[in-house]
């Protein structure tokens, strides 16, 4: 006789497998986006730390012919500041024997112990790290010697400093053969010789203590870099997003859960986030005010795009901006980013005509054929004048200054202002700038923080305003936070900057309100030719 079964358990069970299973995919959709998150955070460390190396390989192969007797010479010091002015990401160079620094391009009196190494790589690198020198005795710095006793000095800042990410950023990089630990930042760091990596693998991810971590090998150098998120932010999306599955799952019943599953997965990579928050929107503009920090007067805005998931998370544009760069969604960024900053400026202008706005370009809308006519057609459409539009070109990849000449022309012929963002931390150096028709230089928060505390910051921060002395440059500083900083950069001639001190990056309409409450006191225009025009 065949059994019935009772009615009640089926209908508890329709409701529940649709919950269970929608719980399960919010889950999974949670986990893959934070650990994509971190896989990229993983790859922007191994790019600065390759960069970092493959700018130091070119200033030891500049003193190679100076042996180590003459190392510390009037023509080898020379030679050391030459190649720390063309190098973008070197604080310094010196000479290390018998673990002390017995001289250095930052005019180190006397002899510095230094101590032992930390660590030495496979090919004979020696690796100090968190060394303090008396020119720069609050700032930590990694020291990077070969045989011949010529050493790197770097900001390990340089390497770790993410905008968009709170908190200090948990990672670092690893000897791949060794699984020793070269440099890290953050609270924490992992014994990785006991942890086992595939060796046909060059990216990966996995869970240590409370942290997920993603990982990326190098292809060029025996090191990989990682980089954590902490398994609470899983847990933050996974809240974010349960309600919505779990409606879906409620609503569409089991029928239905294979396209949630299909729908979870094409949205499990970060690329596909991007392409579909892009479609929807979720790139948002804010804006920074730019001052002159003479008066404490707002001149302008930079655009600063943040990406806000559906979820409520923020994620920063070091993270998607590397992103659409790599899969080809800069473009659209680019487009998205100037449709909606276009659309605001207008209203800008007519609050203060000489108000400006700066904007991040790369290399690849340089190589677009159709940018000049973009930039060019959205100013029209909105009657707003191209110099109220300043181009910041970024460095975070080379730019063939040969290949984006004609553009710049182009654009500067338009009208347009053009910069160069960030200048010290990415591509820069002499051949890069005296290459580009540019009008003015940022300099990065990375050395604008070191001002007025003894941080190795000042050195370079007088580098850049010599180099855009000699050019007729005008320069702006990033990231000023404390008064100190806004004081020592005018003193030097640094009359603009942007940072926490004069105001956060907010909306449009905060902004327009904003600056009705803000002190405008009229000066002459700064080094911008055309700002009054």
């Amino acid at each position: 006789m065949r059994k019935n079964w009772p009615i009640a358990p089926i209908n508890v069970l329709a409701v529940l497998v649709p919950v269970i299973v929608s719980a399960a995919l919010a889950y999974q959709v949670s986990f893959h986006d934070q650990r994509n998150r971190a896989q990229v955070i993983a790859e922007v460390v191994l790019n600065r730390s390759e960069l970092i190396t493959m700018q130091l390989e070119t200033a030891f192969a500049r003193l190679a012919g100076i042996g180590s007797s003459q190392a510390c010479s009037a023509e080898a010091i020379g030679l050391m500041r030459e190649s720390d002015l063309s190098s973008s990401l070197l604080q310094g160079l010196g000479y290390v024997e018998n673990d002390r620094l017995e001289c250095s391009s930052l005019g180190e009196e006397g002899v510095v112990e230094v101590g032992p190494p930390d660590y030495v790589s496979a090919t004979g690198a020696i690796i100090r790290s968190q060394r303090t020198l008396p020119t720069a005795p609050n700032t930590p710095l990694l020291l990077v010697t070969i045989r011949t006793g010529y050493t790197g000095i770097v900001h390990p800042g340089l390497i770790f400093s993410l905008s968009g990410e709170d908190g200090e950023l948990l990672g670092g990089t690893v000897g791949y053969s060794t699984r020793e630990n070269i440099v890290h930042s953050g609270p924490t760091t992992f014994d990785w010789k006991g942890i086992g990596m595939p060796a046909d693998q060059y990216s990966g991810s996995l869970v240590l203590a409370d942290q997920l971590v993603g990982w990326q090998r190098s292809t060029r150098w025996d090191q990989f870099a990682y980089a954590g998120i902490p398994l609470a932010a899983v847990g933050e999306q996974f809240r974010g997003l349960i309600g919505i599955f779990l409606a879906g799952g409620l609503l569409s019943g089991v029928g239905l859960l294979a396209l949630f599953r299909r729908l979870a997965a094409s949205r499990a990579s970060l690329p596909s986030l991007l392409r579909i928050g892009l479609a929807r929107g979720e790139v948002h503009t804010v804006y920074q005010p730019i001052v002159d920090m003479r008066t404490g007067s707002w001149v302008g805005a930079e655009v600063l795009a943040r990406w806000q998931r559906p979820s409520g998370e923020w994620i920063g544009p070091d993270v998607f901006v590397p992103i659409a760069e790599k899969h080809g969604l800069m473009r659209q960024l680019t487009r998205h980013v100037m449709t909606s900053c276009a659309n605001d400026l207008r209203a800008f202008v007519a609050m203060a005509p000489d108000f400006f706005v700066s904007v991040n370009i790369t290399a690849i809308d340089l190589h677009d054929p159709d940018f000049v006519k973009l930039m060019v057609a959205e100013c029209n459409a909105r009657g707003v004048a191209p110099h109220r539009v300043h181009l910041e070109i970024t460095e975070r990849v080379e730019v063939d200054s040969t290949k984006v000449s004609d553009a710049i022309r182009l654009l500067r012929e338009h009208g347009f202002e053009i910069g160069i963002d960030d200048f010290g931390i990415g591509y820069s150096n002499l051949a890069y700038l005296d290459k580009l028709d540019v009008d003015y230089l940022k300099i990065d928060k990375v050395f604008v923080a070191g001002l007025g505390n003894g941080a190795i910051g000042t050195a370079t921060v007088d580098h850049i305003i010599e180099l855009a002395a000699e050019r007729g440059l005008t320069t702006i500083a990033e990231g000023v936070e404390l008064e100190c900083q806004r004081a020592e950069l005018v003193v030097r001639g640094v009359l603009l900057g942007q940072g926490w001190l004069f105001g956060r990056p907010m909306s449009a309409s905060k902004l327009l309100a904003a600056y009705a409450e803000a002190p405008q006191v009229p000066v002459m225009p700064l080094s911008f030719a055309r700002l009054a025009g």
